[in-house]
């Protein structure tokens, strides 16, 4: 098998897939690329291989992909950029000649009002105009989105969210990447376009109530306006523009735009998803 180059590798998502793949792959086959020797280091001292390379300097990209026979493309962070990066990154991928593409979008983007679906979908059609073999995987919302908080949740007895009753389909950064592996290690994948969510759905009220009995300290969910809950964000230390977005989809999802019974996540990697009960016990025990 030719060697797999996963992007965005310095984000907690591409990092988890490449320790997730490191459990299947030969040593010298799966390089996270990275965008700073800083960045590098940190891989390398994680015991994962790396390549460095930007999206906006197609010259570093061709280097970075020079054998490589597989890309797993994790968009860039920033929203506003990623279309354009991903651009970049395909046509560098086709001229490298990789022959076979997974690319991490996000639920149902093809008919998502959500505004981070948006460039997804954009993507998406990008590849199906590349002539290289795809798969996608559109994520829905991770776990860690909600368990990020929980110190700040126990100390203060609340937790801010606008989804209100609205119910997620919750999987973990785990998950997710474990589906990630099992895709790009074998091109059967390819032309199939995956949902993948949870196998349960909570919403932040029923998270609340789980997080006070687990760790037998009163915690309240805190409903706040989309406008309020992005000021919170913003606060909290988030970009505007990030902060906007998870608004927006935490808003959305009081309309079910975050829920999804597909079941493709739990099928793909050959177990049930990790419920909130199980991520929160883990992190409670820290």
């Amino acid at each position: 098998m030719n060697p797999i180059l996963v992007t965005g590798a310095s984000g907690e998502l591409g990092r988890c897939i490449l320790k997730e793949l490191s459990k299947f792959s030969p040593d010298g086959e799966v390089f996270g690329l990275v965008r700073t020797p800083g960045d590098a280091q940190a891989l390398s001292a994680a015991g994962l291989l790396s390549r460095i390379g930007s999206c906006d300097d197609p010259a570093s990209l061709r280097v970075a992909l020079e054998g490589v026979g597989r890309l797993l493309l994790v968009s860039p962070e920033a929203p506003v950029l990623r279309a354009g990066r991903n651009a970049r990154v395909i046509a560098a991928a086709r001229e490298a000649g990789v022959t076979y593409i997974t690319y991490i979008s996000f639920l149902n983007a093809d008919r998502s009002p959500l505004r981070i679906a948006a460039a997804h979908a954009e993507t998406e059609a990008m590849l199906a105009q590349s002539g290289i073999h795809h798969a996608i995987l559109r994520t829905g919302w991770f776990l860690e989105n909600l368990t990020c908080r929980l110190q700040k949740d126990l100390a203060s007895g609340r937790h801010p969210g606008t989804s209100g009753k609205g119910r997620l389909s919750l999987a973990s950064r785990s998950d997710y990447a474990a589906a990630a592996a099992v895709t790009i290690l074998n091109s059967e994948f390819a032309g199939q376009v995956y949902e993948l969510a949870g196998d349960s759905a909570i919403s932040r009220e029923e998270y609340t109530d789980l997080l006070s009995e687990l760790s037998g300290r009163e915690v309240k969910y805190r409903h706040l306006t989309r406008k309020e809950y992005g000021k919170f964000l913003r606060k909290g230390g988030m970009t505007p523009e990030t902060s906007e977005l998870f608004a927006d989809c935490e808003a959305g999802a009081r309309k079910g735009w975050l829920r999804s019974d597909t079941g493709h996540l739990s099928r793909l990697i050959g177990r049930p998803t990790r419920t909130a009960e199980e991520l929160l016990r883990i992190e409670l025990a820290k």
